[in-house]
Parts: structure tokens; sequence; C-alpha cells
């Protein structure tokens, strides 16, 4: 899988003078921004890992869609991905909008396959950021006081 995935990223786009590294550079970059201009996600990798990972994911996810990337790494409390799920949905589905749009600008089928959502860089996303925490100490007190009554 390896190198098909290598041959995948060197390859041409047909009708561009583009190649896929090229398209998924641009796209990284966008996503990488947005990422770091959020307050409350924070990257624990550095930019070249980031961009290894997200090629990877992209090919896994979106190209070869019977082998799914491998989120392992993730470590999820179930409370704060709710919460980050709900804080910035639907900023990735904008996000994802706009690579499915590029990609068919360039006559890519990428992101454009029956199944294709923004789900998966929802969970990318949250598997290469912390996620700060979103509640202020009131919050939290409301929260344990909450627990103590069941």
């Amino acid at each position: 899988m390896k190198q098909e995935y290598k041959n995948w990223v060197s390859t041409k786009i047909s009708y561009s003078n583009e190649y896929y590294e090229n398209f998924l550079f641009k796209i990284y970059v966008r996503l990488r921004d947005w990422i770091d201009s959020n307050e409350d996600l924070e990257r624990f990798i550095d930019n070249k890992e980031l961009y290894q990972k997200f090629k990877f994911f992209v090919y896994c996810e979106y190209v070869l869609p019977t082998t799914k990337y491998d989120y392992n790494d993730m470590d999820i409390d179930q409370e704060y991905y709710e919460h980050y799920n709900s804080m910035y949905s639907e900023d990735i589905i904008n996000l994802y909008t706009y690579f499915r749009d590029y990609s068919k600008s360039l006559n890519i089928k990428l992101f454009h396959n029956k199944g294709d959502t923004s789900y998966p860089f929802i969970q990318f996303i949250y598997s290469v950021s912390d996620y700060n925490e979103p509640f202020n100490e009131e919050q939290k007190e409301e929260m344990v006081e909450d627990e103590e009554y069941y």
C-alpha cells in the first residue's frame, strides 16, 4: 500500500499542470491555518509531521476508502470530543466543502464518492490537536455538584 500511496501522490492530475502533491499541499495549508487560528485547538505535532499525516489520511479515507486511516493514537475523552464536535463541526464542514469544490475545479474526483463526508476530517483534526478545556470553573463546579446527586 505504501508504494501505491507514493505513486498516487506523485501522479499528475489529468487535464491539469498540477500534481496531487501540489493539490494536497494547498488544502493542507488551509487546514493547518484553520487549526492554528482556533484558540481552543493546539496542535501537538509540527508542520512537517502534520503534512505527512494529512496526505496519508486523505489517501486512506478518500482515495482508497477500503483502507481506513488509523486513529488509534487518539485518546478520546467523550465529553471533550462531543463539545469539540458541536463547536467546530460547521466550520469543518465548510472546509470540507471548499476542498471538495476545489478538487472538482481541477477535475479530481476526490471527496465526491458515495459516502464521502466531512466526518473523517473532524476525527483527523481531533487526533492531531489538543482540545483545550472548554469549561470555565463555574461550569466545572456545577458538573461536580450534578454528579453528586446521582
